[in-house]
């Protein structure tokens, strides 16, 4: 071979090298790019798991917010809180029906997200139970129930003077059952007093039975709302009567006169309150009585005008013909009567007395609640708020007023879980953190700023509360929620959270 020959060879092998180098060099930068794009893709992805996991927590601390009587807004898009490497803010905005809707917003590295739920706020579970009964529930001749809301003002300044009904507000009525319910017929009603027309049974509002249940409706009485059966039964809660140290009997007599329970707990195995003789109970108090006996002539007086009243009767309670119940505050959220005993026989003689004997005269702001009793509610104590038994029946002639304010009551005094109705994936809000392709931790950094912590990123922070000490005192707080000695607090009685 000659040498021209090998030179072409040497340059041929010099080419096709240079080529392959080339392919290769070519084939390993499409390798890193292609690398760059999976990792950018999977530390995107990361980052938006993250930010769905930071959402998420928002919602749940939002949620909790919540049962504690928030609001459940957290923080805002200029400063939001901090979670773990994210940050994430909530914005909250009222519904119809106490409901609220939660949207919350979680950034982390890359990852944007933003999920919204609504909730129902189950403000007392007792209380918007309505005019309520279990087993049965039975409106006899003449008994009208309609609604207002306390939170607008007094049922009078809310009702009008309806012939043949007298003072109603024509709606509002709230009345449930687990099973059917009854309305007796009017044909031949007596007549209210002075009056000249027979007052036909009416519920201005819903009559709702319970699954696969019914409306019974008698000769000239109405349901101007809906008679659709529930879909589900609705649950009785048990009544948590709290433990506190008993003092034996307690007998009020008309050389008494007057008795007044104030600014603390108490319990009896029986209190009597005799012909002459009045009991005053002013809150915030927490009474417990096995039996509590209201003699014909004997009133049995509720004050809620500095605090909430709470009464439980875990045996008997009778109230005779001609006791009164009076109310110094109209307002039916303050008041409770909680009689958890069954129906049994008290007297031995081998048949079964009512745990409830109600015959008082007067006005009953507030819930009654009997879950394991059968009740017939008089006619001459006028009922505004709530009723329910295991089995109640409203006497000839009753009245009664639900207090739509329940919904939105939040003064409970206690944890009550919220129900929740739905949960969205929404769009994320075009803000300036949210738009910047930074880290938000970098982004408020730059801003001089670093993330609030979830405790401080709340929208109230300031406290007004009522609450039992360690030695049974009521006491009252007011400031902020992180100043307070949670260890000095026994039970909560009322509770308020204000805005900062």
């Amino acid at each position: 071979m000659n040498p021209t020959d090998r030179k072409k060879e040497r340059g041929t092998a010099l080419t096709s090298s240079l080529v392959v180098v080339l392919m290769v060099a070519g084939l390993g930068a499409a390798m890193i790019q292609m690398q760059t794009g999976v990792s950018l893709r999977q530390r995107q992805s990361a980052d938006n798991k993250r930010a769905l996991y930071i959402a998420e927590a928002g919602l749940a601390e939002s949620f909790l917010a919540i049962t504690q009587g928030k609001s459940g807004a957290i923080g805002t898009a200029t400063d939001p809180a901090g979670f773990d490497k994210g940050v994430y803010w909530v914005e909250s905005t009222e519904l119809t029906n106490n409901q609220v809707m939660l949207k919350s917003t979680g950034l982390c590295g890359q990852g944007r997200f933003s999920a919204s739920v609504v909730v129902q706020r189950l403000a007392n579970s007792i209380a918007t139970l309505g005019v309520f009964g279990n087993q049965s529930l039975i409106l006899k001749k003449s008994t009208i129930v309609d609604g207002y809301d306390s939170t607008l003002g007094s049922f009078e300044s809310q009702a009008t003077q309806v012939a043949p009904y007298g003072l109603t507000t024509q709606g509002g009525a709230n009345v449930r059952g687990n099973g059917t319910i009854a309305l007796e017929a009017t044909s031949s009603v007596p007549l209210r007093p002075g009056g000249s027309v027979p007052v036909p049974t009416r519920v201005f509002g819903n009559a709702n039975p319970g699954p696969n249940q019914s409306v019974i409706i008698g000769t000239n009485a109405a349901v101007t709302g809906s008679t659709t059966p529930a879909q589900d039964a609705a649950p009785l809660p048990q009544i948590e009567v709290p433990a506190l140290p008993n003092a034996g009997d307690l007998t009020i007599t008309a050389l008494n006169l007057l008795l007044s329970m104030s600014a603390k707990e108490a319990s009896y195995n029986k209190i009597q309150v005799q012909t002459g003789a009045t009991l005053k109970l002013t809150g915030p108090l927490i009474l417990v009585v096995q039996e509590l006996n209201i003699q014909s002539g004997g009133v049995l007086q509720i004050d809620t005008t500095a605090g909430p009243v709470k009464l439980y009767c875990t045996k008997r309670l009778t109230a005779a013909s001609n006791s009164t119940i009076s109310s110094v505050k109209r307002d039916p959220k303050r008041f409770a009567l909680l009689v958890s005993a069954p129906d049994a026989d008290f007297d031995n003689n081998g048949t079964i007395d009512p745990a409830v004997s109600l015959a008082s005269n007067g006005e009953f702001f507030g819930v009654f609640y009997a879950p394991n009793a059968a009740v017939t509610y008089p006619a001459t104590l006028r009922a505004y708020g709530a009723l329910a038994a295991k089995a109640l029946t409203l006497a000839d002639g009753a009245r009664a007023s639900f207090d739509k304010g329940f919904f939105n009551a939040r003064d409970t005094g206690a944890l009550s879980l919220p129900t929740l109705m739905s949960w969205r994936i929404v769009e994320v809000p075009d803000e300036p953190i949210t738009r910047s392709p930074m880290d938000p931790v970098a982004h408020l950094k730059r801003l001089g700023k670093t993330p609030l912590a979830p405790t401080d990123a709340h929208r109230e922070k300031f406290i007004t509360m009522q609450y039992t000490d360690a030695g049974g005192v009521v006491r009252t707080y007011t400031g902020r929620a992180s100043l307070l000695d949670w260890s000095t607090v026994r039970r909560v009685v009322s509770m308020t959270w204000t805005p900062i």
